[in-house]
């Protein structure tokens, strides 16, 4: 295995900074929508009503909605998860 040897700091700092972009976590940037409930409702598969009722103020729905009024701005993919957890609760 070769051995990096630095002449200054310089150079070792540089070093490090090509090391830690390596290992950097890559996250995707989730898409925000801003759309109606009823569009939404529509997207998901669920009825309006019962997107209203249960879904829209439950906790673990309201931490990727940013508000709720006529539109909701929502993350699209963990919006969409934990719609999924919430519809699996009340399945059972």
């Amino acid at each position: 295995m070769p051995m990096f040897v630095a002449e200054n700091e310089e150079q070792l700092l540089e070093v490090f900074k090509k090391v830690a972009k390596q290992i950097q976590p890559h996250q995707e940037k989730d898409e925000r929508l801003y759309l109606s409930v009823k569009d939404f409702a529509k997207d998901t598969g669920i009825s309006e009503t019962f997107l209203r009722t249960h879904i829209l103020y439950d906790d673990r729905f309201k931490r990727f909605v940013s508000q709720i009024d006529r539109k909701i701005y929502i993350k699209r993919h963990e919006g969409r998860r934990a719609l999924e957890k919430i519809m699996d609760d009340y399945r059972r």
